[in-house]
């Protein structure tokens, strides 16, 4: 003899009679979405153009006007005199150009010139500071002695090649300071460390 079992279905545990089925959830990822895509570009995927380099002039002195624009031309005072050339003096490759080869002097007339801009650096100026951090008074100072020494300068437009001879110097003994100051703290640094580690 069968007996016949009653059949079981699952209930859900708020089973209500006549409810509609349950839907089934579905996941965000399994869903079409149909709306416009637009194509998205990383940065990193995109191509910068190159960025266009603008020169500004180092400080005031070096700014040139033109001669049409200027007020106070009377044609006798800088007209005769030799005009700044474009660029970074000590940069020749860069845009700027040689100093040495700029003036013209004999190599005798301009070892003496530069030796006694270097006398005047260790005498008058910060030799670890460079140009731009120099008093201004200081730096009119020793452009007016360099003139006495060196009449030839007049005939240069605000004697431009004593400021960049000082320029030259001073980023030169500017750097070297650097550099002997992060050499000390190094050698400081090893002394602590070795001590620290006996």
């Amino acid at each position: 003899m069968l007996t016949s079992f009653p059949s079981f279905t699952d209930a859900p545990p708020f089973y209500e009679p006549g409810a509609p089925r349950p839907t089934v959830p579905i996941l965000l990822a399994q869903t079409e979405l149909h709306a416009a895509r637009a194509h998205v570009k990383l940065f990193a995927q995109e191509e910068l153009g190159p960025i266009p380099r603008v020169q500004y002039p180092h400080d005031e002195d070096d700014l040139e006007l033109d001669p049409d624009l200027t007020e106070e031309d009377d044609g006798t005072e800088d007209s005769d005199l030799i005009p700044k050339p474009p660029g970074e003096a000590g940069r020749p490759g860069r845009g700027g150009y040689a100093l040495k080869e700029v003036l013209g002097w004999d190599e005798r007339q301009y070892q003496a010139f530069a030796k006694y801009m270097t006398r005047l650096v260790n005498e008058h100026l910060d030799s670890s500071k460079c140009y731009s951090s120099q008093s201004l008074q200081t730096l009119t100072l020793v452009r007016q002695l360099a003139v006495d020494r060196y009449p030839a300068l007049q005939n240069y437009v605000e004697a431009w090649p004593v400021t960049d001879a000082l320029r030259l110097k001073l980023k030169y003994t500017s750097s070297r300071s650097r550099q002997q100051d992060l050499q000390a703290a190094a050698q400081i640094g090893k002394r602590i460390t070795r001590q620290t580690a006996k």
